[in-house]
Parts: structure tokens; C-alpha cells; sequence
């Protein structure tokens, strides 16, 4: 299901029941020959002349006027002297109510929202809508009650005791089975990080394809920046995705030993990619024995997949051990139970096709 909201989505007696709801929505937003979309994860909610964090406490000026229009249209405000933060607008005319859009995935603070998408004060009090360019869209992913945090606001120690209400909404991870491969699919499409199972031990995984999530992983793993993360592969049709062509040798190579445990570095030369190879000018790919990862592979296309674990610790056998590591930093957990495999044997295979063995693991090879 895909559905674009319209005014009446966001209006609302209760403005606290729509900042929840919004969890898990979509920020679309369209540049002159694409789009980018992007999982809503964190919203704080403003509701009426009450509240004293509200910019609306004090009455209505020119700044804050776009509050007390109809609901379904940007509050766009500039603050600090140099950001922008996006707000929709959820009550009804002349009733200031709106819920600050904090975080999506990829992106945490709203700062850093408004400059990577490039939102300004052009937006400022037009309808959330495709005639915009900026709008909201339902794709069917439902997040559990139980999955929803409250938390104060962010910056309105002025508030008094308003400063305390628990009004800011943020998605804490989802703890998935691995037999939900529909929402499995549909966050990692968005960007999203997770620790998941694998054919060998609990993996960090994101899309290969999307440079700021790979950065992401680097981070939260505090792994050394100079070494190239495995990708996962569903097919050797896949590594055309990296400018990788195969010699016939080496593709008998990769043929006998995928799907296996078996990592096979493979020259990487293209410059688009460097945030893979991080200048080594090769990658380690894998075409994991796991059908319900391949099945995810097929949809998502390929995956980076380190460990999940701190540089140097311990390899987590579970996902209690892994969310020790990440706790809420990450975006979901799929559960596999206890996990008792090693890492996968890692080889690379030189121009006159000989095999030279990088790193032992799961698999022996003589």
C-alpha cells in the first residue's frame, strides 16, 4: 500500500495522537529529476496558546502565523541564526498546533534534515502536497505501540513545566522474526541499519548502494575507516552494480563456492565506490547459504554486512549481545536465536586464478 496524505490526515482534536502517527510515515521530497524518501522516526508535538514551549504562547506574530492555518500545510521557521526547522500544521484555522519533524532515517536532528533535503523558508506555510514538492506519503508499515518512546522536548528548558511533557515520539528498534521479510524489506528500502542473521554470525547490515548509511555503520561499529566492509550478494549478476567483470576463471571460482561461507575479494577500481573499497581498490563479496537473506537480497539488492559488534569485541551469538553493542543507535533487530557459526573464510584470487586464503574461518579450504 502506498498512499499520499492529504489535510485531513493531519488534522486532529488530539495533535499528540498525530505526531505518533506519523512514525513510520514518509518524507517525500521532489528535486528537479528525482525524488528522496524518507522514514519519519522522530516528531515533537506543540498544541495550542497553552503550551509555553510552543511559539504560539504568546500570541500570533508574523513569524509564527503559519501556525494558525489550517492543518496539512509547512510551518517552516529559521532559528540560532542559521536553521531551519520543519513543522506540519495540525489544528484547526486559527487553533495553533504543530508537530516538528526532529528525525528520519539516515538523518538525526532537524537541523541536518532541512540542509541535506534543502528545505527553506520557500515552503513556508504551502500545503504538504506533490504541487508543493514536499509531502507525505503511508507505505504501509505499521510501528507497534510498544516500539514508540516518549520523551521532554528537546531545547525548552524556558518552558517551566511544560519543558518536562513527554511529547517528543521517536521510534526505539523494532525487534522483528526473521519470518517477517515483508517489514524486513520495507525499512531497510528506506535507509534504514539492522542487525540481522545470516548463514554465519549476526551481521550490521545496510544497503551497499547508499553511501550515508555505510558512513553510518563505520561509525556506530567505531570500526577502523581505512578497511572495506563485506557486501552481500544475491546473484553474480549483482556485482555488475560495482563495475566488476569477471574472467572466466574467477567466475568458475565463484560458482563452486556460493552460495557458501566463503568472502572472495575482488578488484573494485571504480571511484563512484570508494566509500566501499576505501581505497584499497577491492571488495569482499559474499553470496550468503541463507534462503531468507537471499530472498531479501533479491528485493533490497546488495548489503554491507560487518559483524555486529564493536571493532574488536566480542562476535554477538544473539541479539540480546548485540543490542548490548547498539542498544537504540540501530534502527531494527531481527531475532535467529543463538547463533554458534564463526565468520566467514575470507580469500582472494589472483590474476593467474590461484586462491590465496586472507583471513580462516567457517569453511576449510585446502
Amino acid at each position: 500500500m502506498q498512499e499520499i496524505l492529504h489535510k485531513k490526515n493531519f488534522r486532529s482534536d488530539n495533535t499528540y495522537s498525530i505526531a505518533k502517527n506519523l512514525l513510520g510515515k514518509f518524507l517525500v521530497r521532489r528535486f528537479d529529476k528525482y525524488k528522496s524518501s524518507f522514514m519519519i522516526t522522530e516528531v515533537e508535538a506543540y498544541d495550542g496558546h497553552r503550551d509555553k514551549a510552543s511559539h504560539a504562547h504568546h500570541g500570533k506574530t508574523d513569524r509564527n502565523a503559519p501556525m494558525f492555518n489550517s492543518a496539512g500545510h509547512w510551518y517552516v521557521y529559521f532559528t540560532y541564526g542559521m536553521h531551519w526547522m520543519l513543522n506540519i500544521v495540525t489544528g484547526p484555522k486559527n487553533y495553533p498546533a504543530a508537530i516538528l519533524i526532529r528525525g528520519v532515517s539516515e538523518i538525526n536532528g532537524p537541523a541536518r534534515l532541512t540542509r541535506r533535503l534543502i528545505i527553506d523558508k520557500k515552503f513556508n506555510n504551502k500545503p504538504v502536497s506533490k504541487k508543493t514538492g514536499l509531502w507525505i506519503e503511508d507505505k504501509g508499515i505499521n510501528i507497534p505501540l510498544r516500539s514508540i518512546k516518549r520523551a521532554p522536548r528537546i531545547g525548552v528548558a524556558y518552558a517551566d513545566k511544560w519543558a518536562l511533557k513527554p511529547y517528543r515520539f521517536y521510534i526505539k528498534p523494532l525487534i522483528l522474526s526473521s519470518k517477517n521479510t515483508v517489514t524486513i524489506l520495507q525499512i531497510l528500502q528506506t535507509g534504514a541499519i539492522g542487525a540481522i542473521p545470516t548463514d554465519t554470525i549476526y551481521g550490521l547490515v545496510g544497503l551497499a548502494q547508499n553511501k550515508h548509511g555505510v558512513e553510518r555503520i563505520y561509525n556506530l561499529r567505531q570500526r577502523n575507516k581505512s578497511k572495506p566492509m563485506i557486501v552481500l550478494i544475491s546473484s553474480l549478476q549483482d556485482l555488475k552494480l560495482f563495475d566488476i567483470r569477471l574472467s572466466s576463471g574467477a567466475s568458475g571460482i565463484l560458482k563452486k563456492y556460493w552460495p557458501g561461507k566463503i568472502s572472495i575479494i575482488l578488484p573494485c577500481k571504480n571511484k563512484k565506490f570508494e566509500y566501499l573499497h576505501r581505497g584499497t581498490n577491492t571488495i569482499a563479496f559474499r553470496m550468503p547459504d541463507n534462503s531468507i537473506v537471499l530472498e531479501i537480497l533479491k528485493k533490497t539488492g546488495p548489503l554491507v554486512a560487518p559483524s555486529a559488534n564493536l571493532e574488536g569485541k566480542k562476535l554477538a551469538t544473539t541479539i540480546l549481545e548485540a543490542q548490548k553493542y547498539f542498544g537504540d543507535k540501530v534502527d531494527f533487530y531481527v531475532d535467529g536465536g543463538k547463533i554458534k557459526s564463526e565468520p566467514s573464510t575470507i580469500i582472494k584470487i589472483n590474476a593467474s586464478g590461484n586462491i590465496k586464503i586472507i583471513r580462516p574461518g567457517a569453511v576449510a579450504i585446502k
